[in-house]
């Protein structure tokens, strides 16, 4: 597949690829998570993530790859669990904003595209943190656009935007002295270079390679930690009509920690750490919208 542009078609099996590779590495994704909380499921989180946006188009046979996009991200923040998961939703997000209604998708396409899903990401945070899988995105869409030229195919478009998420991966400890103290890598940043990599080996037809190189630590478990203090993971889903997003994401940024709102006017994905779960959803059922989906997890 060294195609110089690809269809719909093309872009789900690289979807699909990411997802499957992500999916054999989710105990070593899980392994790495101290940041933001110690409880070891980014892997999950961002496998249930990836499962669910495959589900959303599954059936779909279709050349256009703006709509194969579209209905991936949708599934993935239909499905979001997590910090991880839910940014990943939004990284997949911008990435399908940039894409052209019945256009192949090229490597100056796929470059911009990169540049809007790490722009996005970075908006669905409100204290963005370096270090961790925002930075992961950014770094890499940044080495892929300083470019003089943009790569001649997709394949090496991916090759060289993966080697640069792994350059990033590297560096988060360097970054985020928590990760650095655990001797671990960011797992986000982790799942997010191993999606790319899974999308990068599909569309060059290479061998699979090595996921990266883990820390002694890396390989056993997780660094203890005291999880007083954490609280509950709480996560929904709004669903209704004219849905004040900003309003609602400054609500709940009053609300909690690690707070993640984002979404449309009638669709919104929350996630928050707090520590009574009744007041999120308290919240949410006085603006009118529907709860759907909802996810609480005590985090001690």
């Amino acid at each position: 597949m060294r195609a110089a542009a690809i269809d719909g078609r093309d872009l789900k099996r690289l979807f699909r690829a990411g997802s499957d590779w992500v999916a054999q590495h989710i105990d070593a994704i899980n392994r790495m998570n101290v940041f933001p909380v110690p409880d070891g499921d980014t892997g999950i989180n961002m496998h249930h993530t990836l499962q669910r946006a495959m589900q959303e188009i599954a059936a779909l046979d279709s050349r256009d790859a703006a709509l194969i996009a579209e209905r991936f991200a949708y599934g993935a923040l239909m499905g979001a669990r997590g910090n991880s998961g839910t940014i990943l939703s939004q990284w997949l997000t911008g990435f399908a904003r940039r894409l052209q209604p019945a256009e192949p998708l090229s490597p100056p396409q796929f470059i911009a595209a990169c540049q809007s899903a790490a722009a996005l990401a970075y908006a669905a945070v409100a204290e963005p943190v370096e270090g961790t899988m925002l930075t992961v995105a950014r770094e890499a869409a940044e080495a892929l656009a300083a470019r003089a030229a943009p790569p001649a195919t997709l394949s090496e478009t991916l090759h060289l935007l993966t080697q640069a998420a792994e350059e990033s991966l590297h560096s988060t400890p360097n970054l985020l002295p928590i990760l650095k103290e655990a001797d671990v890598l960011d797992s986000g940043g982790m799942g997010l270079f191993l999606f790319l990599q899974g999308m990068s080996r599909r569309q060059s037809g290479r061998g699979e390679p090595a996921p990266p190189a883990a820390s002694p630590r890396a390989t056993g478990s997780a660094p203890p930690a005291n999880a007083a203090g954490y609280g509950y993971d709480v996560q929904f889903l709004m669903l209704g009509e004219g849905l004040n997003l900003p309003a609602i994401r400054r609500d709940f940024e009053r609300l909690g920690q690690s707070v993640i709102v984002v979404g449309d006017s009638s669709t919104i994905k929350v996630h928050i750490h707090v520590d009574n779960p009744a007041l999120p959803f308290d919240y949410a059922i006085r603006t009118g919208a529907e709860l759907d989906d909802i996810v609480v997890d005590n985090m001690q």
